[in-house]
């Protein structure tokens, strides 16, 4: 071999086999295999999400379609007059409590009182001036009655 050849064969052998080459590589080395390593657990993880989500969606399904076989059941097994009564009433109720929710929150928005506290307010008795009836002398036509005039009360 030619010097040429064997000086830089000895210069690579001592970058090769220093210690800092070592440490270099070892680190990378390590850094690697972590990378490797919490790649893995991520990927696990992941796949144990797509387990728990289909788990999830085939119990909701299952429970669903019991759901829906059992309404099927009673529906086939009910009169259609009742079942139009009950859909009428749950429509009904449904409706009424979504109004009355909502006002309620309107109300609350704006600061007003609720409304049965306001309602409370609008029934308590107020005192009040009732009129007397006016009384009216009418004269009699009648000519076998003791008196001449008969006190008649009139609704005004």
């Amino acid at each position: 071999m030619t010097q040429k050849i064997r000086s830089q064969a000895s210069r690579f052998w001592s970058v090769l086999a220093s210690a800092s080459t070592l440490t270099a590589y070892k680190n990378a080395i390590d850094v690697t295999f972590t990378i490797l390593k919490e790649g893995i657990v991520l990927i696990w993880l992941v796949l144990c999400l797509v387990l728990v989500f289909f788990d999830w969606g085939a119990e909701k399904s299952t429970l669903a379609g019991q759901r829906a076989r059992s309404w099927f059941d009673n529906l086939q097994n009910a009169d259609s007059t009742q079942i139009a009564s009950n859909a009428k009433q749950t429509l009904l109720s449904a409706s009424k409590a979504s109004v009355v929710n909502t006002i309620a929150q309107a109300r609350q928005q704006l600061g007003l009182p609720e409304k049965e506290a306001a309602h409370e307010s609008a029934t308590t008795p107020q005192p009040s001036v009732v009129a007397a009836q006016p009384t009216v002398t009418v004269p009699s036509v009648s000519p076998t009655s003791a008196t001449n005039a008969e006190a008649v009360s009139t609704d005004t």
